[in-house]
């Protein structure tokens, strides 16, 4: 009868054990997932771009968090009207409420936004109408153009120092 409780109590306590390690377990992975959500939350919150070399087949997407936090990435402007666009991201259309955006790069403003453009967009959903409100917007296509006339510029003084090398070279007889 004693040997019956010692062995019921260790194997209440094995029991316990198994269940503490399974919870824990458990709540390691939960939590890790919760970490990779919210740093990647994290980084949108942040404004994070792709690099500039790969923002031409940078694919899109698009979050809302349970806050009603919306990330839009590469979004493609379809319709613009006032200050209210139209972004489309994998075949789905989303009303965006820009009037109240802070444009990005710096120097550009509302008007540098084209239909066509990519733009990356930080907001909140309006739970009432479903439009996203912009908080921020970035625009892609503004960037790339940037980009672009930064690289003519810098191929333009490769250039002008190849020729520079070339001079210096025939002077000094090499």
């Amino acid at each position: 009868m004693k040997k019956t409780k010692i062995f019921l109590g260790l194997g209440l306590i094995l029991i316990f054990i198994l269940m503490t390690s399974i919870s824990f377990t458990y709540a390691i992975h939960d939590t890790s997932i919760s970490e990779t959500i919210q740093k990647t939350v994290e980084s949108f919150k942040k404004f994070e771009i792709p690099v500039i070399e790969s923002t031409k087949n940078y694919s899109s997407s698009m979050i809302v968090t349970q806050k009603g936090e919306a990330y839009i990435n590469n979004g493609n402007v379809v319709s613009i009207t006032g200050t209210d666009l139209v972004v489309s991201t994998w075949g789905m259309k989303f009303s965006i409420d820009a009037g109240q955006a802070i444009i990005l790069p710096a120097n550009t403003t509302f008007s540098n936004i084209n239909v066509g453009n990519k733009i990356n967009i930080n907001g909140k959903v309006n739970s009432i109408t479903g439009t996203i409100v912009a908080e921020k917007i970035h625009t892609l296509s503004e960037t790339t153009k940037i980009i672009e006339e930064l690289r003519a510029e810098i191929n333009k003084m490769l250039e002008q120092l190849k020729t520079l090398q070339k001079r210096l070279g025939e002077i000094s007889g090499n």
